[in-house]
């Protein structure tokens, strides 16, 4: 028994392992006779959309469409609702940190010379929104 154990444990443990679940539970039956105390890991695939909605993605970019360079309470309200935090930057520049991370952007706060400054800023705010968004929901997953 041991000479079949030492020579096809591994090959059949790679395939309990390797997600074919019919395959699996075939390879896992015969290593339960090898091994009876064998049983091949759970693996949890947890495939979660971090994705602002369309009508959040509307509602940030319709905030930030006339960003002048400065806050206004739209644009304020907009951020803390979504878990953001302003503080200066360098530069002049404004920084914008999701909530308890340390994932940032920075946007201007001078009067902004290109029309689509805030389109841009809108853009860049949503990508930090989904990354926290994302950063979060792994951090609550490690620590359950």
């Amino acid at each position: 028994m041991q000479i079949i154990y030492d020579a096809y444990s591994h090959k059949l443990k790679a395939v309990a392992e390797s997600g074919n679940e019919e395959r699996a539970e075939i390879a896992e039956e015969f290593l339960q006779v090898l091994e009876p105390n064998y049983h091949r890991p759970i693996h949890i695939h947890i495939i979660e959309d971090y994705s602002l909605t369309k009508d959040e993605r509307e509602e940030i970019k319709s905030a930030f469409r006339e960003y002048n360079g400065r806050f206004n309470a739209q644009q304020k309200d907009a951020l803390r609702k979504y878990k953001l935090y302003t503080s200066p930057g360098k530069g002049g520049h404004a920084k914008i940190t999701y909530e308890g991370t340390n994932y940032n952007i920075f946007i201007s706060s001078h009067r902004p010379s290109d029309y689509r400054t805030g389109i841009h800023a809108a853009h860049n705010i949503i990508d930090l929104i989904e990354k926290g968004r994302k950063h979060e929901a792994e951090r609550n997953i490690k620590s359950n």
